[in-house]
């Protein structure tokens, strides 16, 4: 069943046909290993793409980690030296005349009435202005400021690192999306044809089986086209395909199922409503290049990265 074609950009990075029964711009080295070849930089075995799609991320993220190693040193440092300050000055003569001038003051305070205990008052806040003084100084003494300014230098630059890692995947994030697409299954669907199933708006869910519609963009309905850094922007016309899938968790009639995995055309049926095509799920080497570019960084980061479906 197909509706009326819509238009929609699409990304491709590299030039190839939307769907197939191979994955194109692939080949098969003497070991039998897939080869990719994407783009300029986006080429080998499936294990050296994923490397290379996540470089940028995974060097940021090492930087990261050593940023807050020297932040926890930093901060472990303060402490021992902010210690080591205020105990040398609590032993220092002057702060212990003080100390015994304020509980002075205070036994005077106790034991006095009217003006007498008015100016044990007075003597005991001025002592304890002046032990607050010496508290004050030891714990911003030129060691302790020292190492204030090196904590203060490390979390600029981690600042900086997390800039630059959400810059990163969001990159990343941009290329998975562009692989994606250019490997979409695409209209009209045949048995055989291996793509990416990116959505279902799900019309129906049996026991065992999830039927909806799929916008498959049309094959070699390119048009125009906008170069970018590593990858093209064409425009394409889709139509809405009625398919059937097997049954998948997350699957709600009248919702929109996100899927975003390889599957393959088993067959083209007929019913009462017109054609659909049977799919079912083809693991292959494509579902690893984007689920190495959903890698979790393992850092804390301003902007999550991860596809649930893809861990």
């Amino acid at each position: 069943m197909r509706a009326k074609p819509l238009f929609f950009c699409v990304a491709c990075i590299c030039s190839v046909a939307l769907g197939g029964d191979e994955l194109p711009n692939t080949e098969r080295n003497e070991k039998g290993e897939l080869i990719w070849k994407l783009n300029d930089y986006l080429h080998g075995t499936t294990a050296e793409v994923g490397i290379e799609l996540n470089r940028d991320v995974d060097s940021i993220a090492a930087l990261i980690r050593e940023s807050q190693q020297n932040i926890d040193e930093d901060n472990l440092e303060i402490s021992k030296d902010e210690a080591a300050s205020l105990k040398q000055m609590r032993s220092s003569q002057a702060y212990l005349d003080q100390e015994e001038e304020l509980n002075s003051a205070k036994a005077a305070k106790l034991q006095s009435t009217g003006s007498d205990r008015l100016e044990a008052a007075t003597r005991e806040g001025k002592a304890r202005r002046e032990l607050a003084k010496m508290e004050a100084a030891a714990q911003n003494s030129s060691v302790l400021r020292d190492d204030r300014q090196e904590l203060a230098t490390d979390q600029a630059k981690m600042s900086g690192h997390q800039a630059a890692l959400t810059h990163a995947m969001a990159w990343r994030a941009n290329l998975r999306q562009v692989i994606r697409e250019t490997y979409m299954l695409a209209a009209p669907l045949y048995p055989g044809e291996i793509g990416v199933l990116t959505t279902v708006d799900v019309s129906d869910v049996g026991h065992d089986l999830v039927s909806g519609v799929y916008n498959a963009p049309e094959r070699a309905s390119e048009t125009g086209g906008e170069k970018r850094e590593g990858y093209e922007v064409t425009h394409v016309s889709v139509s809405d395909v009625s398919v059937v899938i097997p049954s998948v968790d997350d699957a709600t009639v009248k919702h929109l199922l996100t899927v975003n995995r390889t599957y393959e055309v088993v067959s083209v049926e007929q019913s009462g409503d017109g054609t659909y095509y049977v799919l079912r799920p083809h693991p292959c080497e494509l579902d690893d290049v984007l689920r190495a570019a959903a890698k979790d960084p393992g850092v804390p980061t301003t902007q999550p990265d991860i596809e649930p479906d893809l861990k």
